[in-house]
């Protein structure tokens, strides 16, 4: 830090000596400045548009995309158009087996790459085409994860659109909610802030389906609705049947089973209409799962033995193990837990060879759930152990996948940094060599020099920065639960209290019930895992904007923003519901959560022009917290008003119960649901 420091000086000094290099290094510099906002814009370029335009028209035919690809080589005006240009020619190369013409475009990038301005957009291109021509999964996920890692802060519209979309399947499939709506979302704004409605409908479909793995379903309904409102209005002659069968997915997952069906007739009467003979067999299995759910297990097997039928005729081994599921499930309904426990084990054969872990997890779930409805309780807790240990590993090997990404990245960018390092000393060796043919040339590239080197500073600090942002991820993480920690809320609580100033929100903290008799119960592994799965219920019923913090031994708390009274109930009720209405599973033993919850609405003006501090709003959660407590657990206080009141805030911590009575404060009361 003290040597980048120390160049920003010598700039200075330099500029004091030589008031005409100040002025024209100034001019150059704002002159640079300027284009990289310029190309800071989300918008395409024209020549974007221009590859857009010929894989449009001949996007099925790849060698005649690379003959119109290739006309457009003289109108390359940087790096960022030669990245994209080069990741369209990757693309086509492989998919036609040109392999001489591949390994030239990637020998090209690897060139091109020491260009300091956008070697991080070369760099993105350059893992791109290595998952293409990659053949094992698990090196083509890594090329594919360091190209987002590169390109989602690159100036360069059309590549961030493309990897991202890419990044989004990768990371639902190994269960990573998280990072693909991330992803999902980058594209989405690409294809906005464009006006590409096709965009706009694929990437609304992408993010409404991580919306239903993370559990939001109802944004996920929201979300397919407006990606098919925007098809509607397109120009194409077939209809979207994967966004159709996709919506109808979603509404069954709601429960929703009337519309999910008349939605599946809907999507099958397509398909055979545009002879896609793949989709009807998947209504069939959807149409299987319904009658299943509604207890209609005579249409259930009906549909399980259509599909069976087409799955063999046509070798689908997919369908088949999908429909040997739903029959395992069937005949635990019929009395038949070992024939059942035989043909689960037959359909997971397929799942296993695919690595399908959540899959796997979710049909072990069902398989529990059929089980204990049935009264086999032995085989009920065989299952659940297994959808633990399966959760389990998911949620290590997602942990596994993005620490096995960072540490690839870095590798990969101190490749990056050494070649440009190399590079940058062969350009000084041959600056050095030619001082002597003019005084003004030699002038001019020492201008150009320092401008380079000022760029230089600059992305290194970028990268320092990116580094510190790291560590405070770190330091602001909650090891256990892997939420934010107490530390990061003390560290930014002015940030905090401006946005809640300008939005208002509710502060909430969640206090698990009983938690030191499961720790005497069932042992302090017992109570990690339940803190674990308290932390995860919480987050399945906040929005991505809250924040969710581990604030101290068993509690938890949570600043939801642009947060009404009605909202707020909304949320802990829903919280309540889910925490009480499953037991969680530990080491073969059924352990009960249940939570208590104490709530303030913010701002609070308690008297005129008085707003109630941060720290004093939650004091005051805590306050209606132990109310909630004393009141008999599994339910919610929330502090939503403060009326009139000569007592001050401290007075108020301990009194407001009779502060509500006398009228002074308003309190509202949730109880949580007592599933049986």
């Amino acid at each position: 830090m003290q040597l980048l420091k120390f160049r920003l000086r010598f700039f200075c000094h330099v500029r004091s000596l030589c008031s005409v290099v100040a002025l024209v290094c100034s001019l150059l510099l704002l002159s640079l400045a300027a284009q990289d906002v310029a190309r800071a814009n989300d918008r395409y370029s024209g020549f974007e548009l221009s590859i857009d335009k010929i894989v449009a028209q001949y996007g099925k035919d790849d060698l005649e995309v690379l003959k119109q690809l290739k006309t457009l080589d003289k109108q390359i005006k940087d790096p960022i158009d030669f990245s994209t240009l080069s990741a369209y020619r990757c693309y086509s190369s492989t998919r036609s087996k040109q392999p001489q013409l591949f390994q030239t475009t990637l020998k090209e990038l690897q060139t091109k790459v020491a260009e300091d301005a956008f070697k991080t957009t070369v760099q993105a291109v350059i893992e791109l085409c290595l998952m293409y021509a990659e053949s094992d999964k698990q090196k083509s996920d890594l090329y594919l994860s360091r190209a987002f890692h590169f390109i989602k802060n690159s100036p360069a519209p059309k590549m961030r659109y493309w990897i991202s979309t890419l990044y989004v399947e990768l990371t639902r499939r190994q269960g990573r909610a998280r990072e693909a709506v991330e992803a999902a979302k980058i594209a989405l704004r690409l294809a906005r802030v464009n006006q590409d409605r096709y965009r706009q409908a694929v990437s609304l479909r992408s993010l409404a389906m991580v919306e239903l793995d993370f559990g939001d379903k109802e944004e996920a309904l929201g979300h397919i609705n407006e990606s098919l409102a925007i098809r509607n209005t397109l120009s194409t002659e077939l209809a979207d049947t994967e966004t159709l069968l996709n919506r109808a997915y979603i509404l069954a997952s709601l429960k929703r089973y009337e519309e999910a069906i008349k939605a599946y007739r809907e999507v099958e009467m397509i398909a055979y209409k545009q002879k896609e003979s793949t989709i009807p067999p998947i209504v069939w299995s959807n149409y299987a799962d319904i009658a299943y759910g509604q207890g209609d297990y005579q249409l259930a097997q009906k549909e399980v033995n259509r599909l069976i039928a087409w799955a063999e005729k046509n070798k689908s081994i997919f369908l088949l193990s999908y429909a040997k599921v739903t029959n395992a499930l069937l005949l635990i309904e019929y009395r038949k837990p070992e024939q059942a426990q035989l043909v689960f084990d037959e359909a997971l054969v397929y799942f296993r060879k695919e690595d399908s872990q959540v899959e796997m997890r979710d049909f072990y779930g069902s398989m529990a759930s059929a089980y204990e409805r049935n009264g086999y309780y032995k085989q009920a807790y065989g299952a659940l152990e297994k959808k633990l240990e399966l959760s389990t590993r998911i949620e290590q090997e997602s942990r596994g996948h993005a620490a096995n990404e960072l540490r690839e990245l870095l590798k990969t960018e101190e490749r990056v940094k050494e070649n440009f390092r190399l590079q940058a000393e062969i350009e000084k060796s041959r600056l050095n060599m030619q001082r002597w043919i003019f005084l003004a040339l030699l002038l001019m590239f020492a201008l150009a020099w320092s401008a380079k080197l000022f760029l230089q500073t600059r992305k290194r600090n970028t990268v320092l920065l990116v580094e510190n942002m790291e560590l405070d991820h770190q330091r602001f993480q909650d090891p256990l639960t892997q939420l934010l920690n107490r530390r990061y809320v003390m560290e930014n609580r002015a940030t905090i209290l401006q946005k809640i100033l300008q939005q208002n929100a509710a502060i909430m903290i969640v206090d698990a019930d009983y938690f030191k008799k499961i720790n005497d119960s069932f042992g302090h592994p017992a109570g990690d895992a339940a803190l674990i799965e308290i932390a995860r219920r919480i987050q399945l019923n906040v929005r991505d904007s809250d924040i969710v913090v581990r604030w101290g031994g068993e509690e938890f708390l949570i600043c939801s923003f642009a947060c009404d009274a009605a909202q707020a109930g909304l949320m802990v009720t829903r919280i309540l519901a889910e925490l009480r209405s499953t037991p969680m599973e530990f080491d073969g033993k059924l352990i009960q959560l249940s939570a208590s919850i104490g709530y303030v609405l913010m701002p609070l003006q308690w008297r005129a022009n008085m707003q109630l501090s941060f720290e004093d709003s939650i004091k005051f959660a805590d306050a209606a917290l132990y109310l909630a407590k004393a009141k008999g657990r599994n339910r919610a206080i929330g502090l939503e008003k403060m009326i009139s009141s000569s007592r001050e805030p401290a007075q108020l911590f301990d009194q407001l119960e009779d502060a509500a009575s006398k009228g002074e404060i308003q309190l509202k009361e949730i109880i949580g649901v007592d599933f049986p």
